[in-house]
């Protein structure tokens, strides 16, 4: 059994995760002096998910995006 019923169920669940941290100053900032675009792509449900790490605000952007990423990660949504 899956646990997402759908991609947009992972998505909002990232997305809430995402603002809980950014939430953290000290995780913030840690994220920030990465200074990457990672992009996660996911199968089971099928998606991407992108986070933008090179300004503050840091991005999640659910869905395609333009932005070049310097890591990229496939993996189960599960």
């Amino acid at each position: 059994m899956a646990v997402f019923v759908d991609i947009e169920q992972l998505y909002q669940v990232m997305d809430t995760t995402f603002g809980r941290i950014q939430q953290e100053p000290t995780i913030v900032q840690a994220l920030r002096a990465s200074n990457l675009a990672i992009r996660f792509r996911y199968h089971d449900p099928e998606g991407e998910i992108t986070i933008d790490l090179t300004r503050e605000p840091l991005r999640l952007i659910c869905g395609p995006s333009d932005l070049e990423p310097e890591v990229e990660m496939i993996q189960s949504g599960d």
